[in-house]
């Protein structure tokens, strides 16, 4: 038996009271009129940035803006021309030591305690 196979059957086997999974079907979604406000909203309220980019700003340019002391920007994004190096072009992990920023392609979701970049389409 594995480690991993040993501490579920202890787990399992201390468990007291088992409880059925919720129907999350019939849980009420969130809708909010302005996704986008209620996102800054709420990345600024964890201590978050979010820097919503008007029409015709250059996203290269918000980024050195907002992050003037990063040295290795990380991305394997054709559209982002300050990216230093890609890091799909490395042999070892560990080359990623020392990345100031990485920039990846993403939908707006959770805010976490970082900035975020977002583009109106």
């Amino acid at each position: 038996m594995s480690s991993k196979e040993e501490i579920l059957a202890s787990i399992r086997q201390h468990t007291q009271a088992r409880y059925e999974k919720p129907d999350l079907e019939r849980m009420e979604r969130l809708v909010y009129s302005d996704k986008v406000a209620q996102f800054c909203t709420i990345s600024r309220a964890v201590g978050g940035e979010a820097v919503v980019l008007g029409e015709g700003e250059d996203l290269n340019a918000i980024i050195r803006q907002t992050y003037p002391d990063a040295r290795r920007i990380a991305s394997v994004l054709p559209e982002i021309t300050c990216a230093t190096f890609n890091p799909d072009d490395l042999e070892d992990p560990r080359e990623l030591d020392g990345t100031d920023l990485a920039v990846v392609a993403g939908e707006i979701a959770l805010p976490k305690m970082v900035r975020y970049g977002y583009r109106k389409r």
